[in-house]
């Protein structure tokens, strides 16, 4: 039976659930579940199952002998698959199944895809469910209105929301005018008017409710649980009879050693899931992703290495910013000191400090001192006017050195990791 060998703790079976919400005035309560999130190819399918007569006492029977499709052997889902699909049943119950593709995951991800494709299985029931019952945590966000969290998130993430909802609202103790608030009902019924216009009724159930562990609790998930599974196991027949040398029939997709070792010497074919890590392994995309943030990483390095003197900076990178150095009238410029590895900027413990690099300054140190120096220096502007004119070039002409040596530097960096 569905109950509770497997979890005796908690509610299972249809008093519990689903006559438990129709009694409380829910006239249909609807069960969806996928399959197929795991597996590296194929699509993931997703199935909605709704009894429409909760007294009816064959319904209710076959819902009973109806456990999680994981549970099942492939013999004894096929065999749920047609009792729960018999044309004997139409009127009292209602079915269907939805898939997403792999391009679909692919675009967005296995979880968004799974919960789109519960979402659709449940729209596509003739009869509208006003409470729907989804297997796991997360809930479908397009059968959810706008503003509610379809996923639980992190304790930290539902504490906060629920200290926002317990926060006293500020708007009870200011007042509005009767002006404004004339004119802010106004407003909001204009809006209210044009949003009618524009957008098309969206049906969405009354209740949406995420059971963790439902394919085994609650009969209606382990109804489409069966019915997303066995669908699922067809299609991946289909992709077995086109595909025949990694063996869909076989393993349905997911990540064995056989289908593995098929990846390695086919490689991937167009059912594979370009976004799952062992596939991009096969087509080498995380080695090329691998490089290409080396590359960036030590551009990053040398030019943090330009600005503050970092370890990283190779001494020939230090030795291009000769230029980069405080500019004064009738001052030439002075060769720049590579600072050593832990003298840079403070941090760490200077080797000797006595040596020659602790004297040493980076490029934007440079650039302050002659900012401060040009402050300190007197200026007569009553008897020469041009004064603060060079003294505005000789800033320029500073920032305009140390640009130019970092674009230099950066671009060594590009072609050394090139």
């Amino acid at each position: 039976e569905i109950c509770i060998s497997n979890m005796p703790q908690k509610r299972c079976g249809w008093d519990a659930w689903e006559g438990r919400l129709q009694a409380e005035g829910f006239s249909a309560v609807a069960g969806t579940d996928e399959a197929g999130r795991g597996p590296l190819a194929g699509p993931v399918v997703a199935a909605a199952f709704v009894s429409l007569a909760p007294e009816d006492k064959e319904v209710l029977d076959l819902l009973s002998t109806v456990a999680d499709s994981k549970q099942l052997t492939p013999v004894q889902r096929e065999e749920a698959y047609e009792k729960l699909t018999d044309v004997r049943l139409k009127g009292r119950v209602e079915w269907a199944v939805a898939v997403s593709s792999v391009e679909e995951i692919d675009d967005t991800d296995i979880l968004r895809a799974s919960l789109a494709a519960m979402a659709r299985a449940v729209r596509s029931l003739a009869t509208k469910p006003d409470c729907v019952l989804v297997d796991g945590c997360n809930r479908p966000p397009e059968l959810l209105a706008p503003g509610e969290t379809w996923t639980r998130g992190t304790k930290e993430e539902r504490r906060r929301a629920e200290e926002v909802k317990q926060m006293p609202k500020l708007s009870r103790w200011f007042a509005k005018s009767p002006t404004l608030q004339a004119v802010a009902n106004t407003d909001s019924v204009t809006m209210v008017s044009q949003e009618k216009t524009i957008e098309e009724p969206v049906w969405r159930p009354r209740s949406v409710e995420a059971v963790i562990g439902g394919d085994a609790l609650v009969p209606s998930i382990s109804a489409a649980s069966v019915l997303a599974k066995v669908h699922r196991d067809r299609l991946m027949q289909g992709l077995h009879e086109k595909y025949p040398v990694y063996g869909f029939a076989t393993h349905q997709g997911y990540g064995t050693a056989e289908h593995l070792e098929a990846l390695k010497v086919h490689g991937p074919c167009p059912e594979h899931r370009r976004s799952f890590g062992p596939v991009r392994e096969a087509l080498g995309l995380d080695a090329k992703a691998t490089s290409q943030a080396d590359t960036v990483d030590v551009g990053q390095r040398t030019l943090s290495g330009i600005l503050v003197g970092s370890p990283g900076t190779p001494q020939t990178r230090e030795a291009s910013t000769v230029a980069a150095v405080m500019v004064e009238d009738g001052v030439e410029p002075q060769a720049v000191v590579p600072p050593t590895p832990l003298g840079a900027c403070g941090r760490g413990k200077k080797t000797s400090p006595a040596s020659a690099a602790e004297e040493a300054q980076t490029p934007a140190k440079r650039m302050r001192q002659a900012e401060n120096t040009e402050n300190l220096r007197p200026t007569n502007v009553g008897t020469d006017p041009a004064a603060p004119k060079q003294a505005e070039r000789g800033k320029d002409a500073t920032i305009a050195t140390c640009i130019a040596a970092i674009a230099t530097a950066v671009a060594d960096a590009a072609a050394a990791a090139a």
